[in-house]
């Protein structure tokens, strides 16, 4: 590992099956691989099957440069596949099957350690619908005592309830999330909750001690918010190709960042970078060229 930060993708690895092929997914590892791509220690904790899908994600993960001595392997359950459609303007729309490898992580005593010495752990809510995945995910995060915890919300189908996102949101230090998300954020919180959504947002760093909230605005950028400041950046132009992973690759640059210290616009032109530079290629892992690299650290 050197001198590299350890970051840690908690929770779900799996194949996005597109029409006419499939590419590695799940916001946990395309979040590590895009942490590893910007030159830190990005390694994912899942699990899948024990069959020729789950054979090839460790193939895959190996050949993206990733650890894969953290994938549990699965013999009673299958690798986790999931149909994308992608829209005209280049958005996924997802349809998640349950009863999957990754609905059955174990808190191994060899995650446990890994979490321990690690500098930051991206985890969201998709990965904790059901309950032995929710008690391994938080059993993980509980040990990450010197870790920031980063909770990725992500409302898919009927996979979330206000339990578990307020668990998250007690275990998170930043929260990311879309404006769609903002909205059913407000809604699942419920009565007494801000309209204004930045003032929501300053509620819920309040109400669950919160450092940082983050909201990606799609082309419009992001804005993010602390207690006490508002910084909203605009996103490098970028031809769309599909938005899949997009906003994990904005995780990852957004929390390198933060690592390195940072000033929230630093922080969030650094974001929207790598999510653009992801928008613009097919797929959730697309190769960062050197360029990218370079730019992204000269923020």
């Amino acid at each position: 590992m050197g001198d590299r930060r350890l970051i840690i993708g908690l929770g779900e690895i799996l194949w996005d099956v597109f029409e006419d092929a499939r590419s590695l997914g799940g916001a946990p590892a395309n979040f590590a691989y895009h942490v590893n791509a910007l030159g830190e220690c990005g390694i994912p904790l899942s699990r899948v099957g024990q069959d020729d899908l789950g054979d090839e994600i460790v193939q895959v993960v190996d050949r993206l440069g990733m650890s894969t001595d953290y994938l549990q392997r699965d013999p009673d359950h299958p690798t986790s596949t999931v149909p994308v459609k992608v829209d005209r303007d280049g958005t996924p729309h997802f349809t998640i099957i349950e009863d999957v490898a990754w609905d059955y992580l174990e808190a191994e005593e060899a995650w446990l350690q890994l979490a321990a010495r690690s500098e930051a752990i991206c985890f969201g809510t998709l990965g904790q619908r059901c309950p032995q995945s929710r008690a391994a995910i938080h059993r993980v995060l509980a040990e990450a005592r010197q870790a920031l915890k980063v909770c990725d919300i992500n409302f898919r189908q009927h996979y979330y309830s206000r339990e578990v996102v307020e668990k998250s949101l007690a275990a998170a230090s930043v929260l990311k999330l879309n404006e769609q998300e903002v909205t059913q954020l407000r809604e699942l919180l419920g009565p007494g909750t801000a309209d204004e959504a930045d003032a929501f947002l300053r509620g819920v760093i309040a109400d669950y001690g919160l450092e940082l909230a983050c909201i990606t605005l799609g082309g419009d950028g992001c804005r993010l918010i602390t207690r006490d400041e508002v910084v909203a950046r605009p996103v490098p132009p970028v031809q769309v190709v599909d938005t899949v992973g997009s906003g994990d690759a904005f995780a990852a640059g957004l929390i390198v960042k933060y690592l390195e210290g940072g000033s929230l616009t630093a922080m969030a032109d650094a974001a929207n970078l790598m999510g653009a530079c992801v928008a613009g290629y097919r797929g959730a892992t697309p190769a960062l060229t050197a360029e990218v690299v370079e730019k992204f650290h000269a923020l």
